[in-house]
């Protein structure tokens, strides 16, 4: 598990700091070096109520941000060039309900988030993607339209970059009630008498744009299937986690 950089007692400071420097700090920074939650005598942490809290700090610094904007627009400026000169296409997709990436990453709190570390916003990996795309192949059997995206002895006929915002997103605080923890721990019977356990996590708010870019590796590739492949794994299996209840499913703008 990562460990933050400066002790419990400090912490709280910092993230007051940052609170003040909401117009320009880096959100993901603070999440993933700062969280005010942790017990450095153990390693998990200190207090599960305290969750919520830190997470609404970070959401409320997102919001405040005004350095994120200019930011992306110049990435997306920079990466939308690169990828015109490579062939290639950049696709803009819209998410129907909440957005998890990087949940299983660890992270004090149980619970991860992928943010891009430069920006500090969430982001998508092309590795996911590609790891998606393919995952929808084969559910849907269709590993024989392209061959060698499964084949490791080849490299894939298409790059899948990682997939950005394209504008400042909006984060909600999630929440998994756990009803029967001591029953999954081994400790006791599912009974009713038992209380909730719940968990909090960040989320990427319904509604929210991100950009997909794909670029040719083989120059015979044909982009309309690949991208046709991109919307299907979007609208039907979905990126990031909890996919299977509705999450992380894209459709076209």
């Amino acid at each position: 598990m990562d460990l933050p950089m400066y002790q419990s007692q400090e912490l709280g400071k910092i993230v007051k700091k940052a609170k003040r420097d909401a117009r320009t700090v880096n959100v993901g920074l603070v999440y993933e070096l700062y969280p005010t939650v942790w017990n450095l005598e153990g390693d998990r942490p200190e207090r599960k109520e305290e969750l919520a809290p830190f997470f609404e700090e970070v959401t409320a610094m997102m919001d405040m941000n005004e350095q994120v904007e200019p930011l992306l627009e110049d990435y997306h400026a920079r990466m939308d060039k690169m990828i015109e000169s490579l062939g290639g296409r950049s696709i803009n997709l819209s998410s129907q309900w909440r957005f998890i990436t990087g949940l299983g990453a660890p992270h004090p709190t149980e619970t991860g988030f992928k943010w891009e570390r430069n920006i500090g916003v969430p982001y998508l990996p092309g590795s996911s993607v590609k790891g998606a795309v393919k995952a929808w192949m084969r559910l849907s059997e269709k590993e024989d339209e392209f061959p060698t995206m499964f084949d490791k002895e080849s490299a894939d006929p298409v790059i899948l970059f990682d997939a950005y915002p394209t504008s400042k997103p909006e984060l909600d605080v999630d929440i998994l009630n756990v009803h029967y923890k001591k029953y999954y721990e081994g400790d006791a019977p599912p009974a009713d008498y038992l209380s909730p356990t719940p968990v909090f996590f960040l989320a990427v708010a319904p509604r929210t744009e991100f950009r997909f870019r794909i670029a040719p590796r083989d120059p015979e590739c044909d982009l309309d299937r690949i991208e046709k492949v991109l919307q299907r794994t979007a609208a039907e299996l979905g990126f990031g986690a909890k996919t299977s209840v509705g999450y992380g499913q894209f459709v076209s703008m």
